[in-house]
């Protein structure tokens, strides 16, 4: 199970006209960008903030090749809409495959969504999945209709990627590889050996007649 996350959070204003509104959409907001930009703030945000997430991968070792999991999860009130997060350019390392979004499940007044993204390792070494930002919307109560914006940063999370030799015991160099001997490379020389042994063999006969 991935340990809890800190994650960083900033709210956006589209005006100043919205941020002077004092509904308690606003006020909730605002107590929670105080404690966001706070280092170490924590997965779950206080004084009921309306969204925390969280982000995780399935393994934190792999091996070039390998297919690996990475999750953000969103656990918001009713009301928040979240925009699907895009990975960009976060995943340096790591080839996408294939993503997809969870079915939502419902508990308490509470909406936790899941987005998950499949990766391939294309690269060895220590690798890191940077922070993402989960934009989302939140019901302006005095303006119906219109919607506060607002993003979450997910954690970073690393993974370390090792090579297949590196994993089966074998040295993290690369050996000399011996120069190919061609086929029929010794022919020249056993010929010679053979016309010497018949030159022998003729001499030895020529002389046996002569004698």
């Amino acid at each position: 199970m991935p340990k809890s996350i800190p994650v960083c959070i900033k709210r956006i204003y589209p005006n100043a006209e919205i941020m002077n509104k004092t509904h308690r959409w606003s006020g909730m907001a605002l107590a929670w960008l105080l404690f966001a930009v706070t280092p170490g703030f924590a997965e779950t945000a206080p004084g009921g903030a309306p969204i925390s997430v969280k982000a995780a991968v399935d393994k934190t070792q792999a091996t070039v090749g390998d297919i690996i999991v990475y999750s953000i999860t969103a656990h918001h009130d009713l009301g928040v809409e979240i925009v699907p997060p895009s990975l960009g350019n976060a995943a340096d390392g790591f080839e996408p495959v294939r993503n997809g979004t969870g079915k939502p499940q419902s508990r308490e007044g509470k909406i936790t969504g899941e987005y998950w993204f499949r990766l391939r390792a294309d690269r060895v070494g220590p690798l890191a999945i940077q922070p993402i930002a989960v934009h989302f919307k939140i019901p302006d109560a005095k303006n119906p209709g219109q919607k506060i914006d607002g993003q979450v940063l997910t954690p970073r999370v690393d993974v370390e990627v090792r090579s297949v030799l590196r994993l089966q015991g074998e040295p993290a160099d690369i050996r000399d590889i011996k120069p190919l001997t061609p086929v029929g490379a010794d022919r020249p020389r056993f010929l010679l050996y053979g016309l010497a042994a018949a030159a022998l063999c003729l001499l030895g006969f020529l002389g046996w007649k002569s004698a």
